[in-house]
């Protein structure tokens, strides 16, 4: 029975890759525009994620808190648009980066977002969308985050951890 749960863990473990992926942010002030909003400069960083072709990574910036999106930066072979908030009315800042290509692996993103909310700015909500080839949500959201994406390795190895312990404890009250 031993030999059995190890051969099921192992073929869990080599089936399932185990992959580290990341987004990392950075928030840098740049100072005051004409209207008094603080315009903060936002940089993501992706790290270990490959994006597939019409794979889109979109960072969503809430009207109620945000009035211009500018400057913004994609790798080579991304198209990126700015979509400003409340255009139209209630509808978030998007910042929409698509891969023109297949595999390509992270990279640095940023955007200037002209901030009038109270307090201080946070990390903003990501998704890396799948779309179609007339860039249509297809889908759904591969991912989403507010910090970091994921790890699907970590999630299959909590995940294999917990049935390899459920079944050593069943073994366990088997022998009784």
């Amino acid at each position: 029975m031993r030999a059995m749960m190890r051969l099921a863990t192992f073929a869990l473990s080599t089936v399932v890759p185990l992959i580290a992926a990341s987004i990392t942010t950075s928030i840098s002030t740049l100072g005051t525009n004409g209207s008094g909003d603080t315009v903060y400069h936002y940089v993501y960083t992706l790290v270990d994620v490959q994006l597939q072709l019409n794979q889109e990574l979109e960072i969503r910036f809430d009207a109620a808190q945000f009035r211009e999106l500018s400057h913004g930066l994609a790798p080579d072979m991304f198209d990126l648009l700015l979509f400003q908030p409340n255009n139209p009315l209630g509808a978030p800042g998007r910042f929409s980066a698509v891969a023109n290509a297949g595999n390509l692996s992270g990279g640095v993103f940023s955007v200037d977002a002209s901030f009038f909310g109270a307090g201080s700015p946070y990390v903003q909500e990501f998704f890396v969308n799948q779309l179609d080839a007339q860039g249509i949500f297809l889908l759904g959201t591969v991912t989403s985050g507010l910090t970091a994406i994921p790890e699907p390795g970590t999630r299959w190895l909590g995940i294999s951890g917990m049935l390899a312990a459920g079944i050593m404890k069943a073994m366990g009250r088997l022998r009784r």
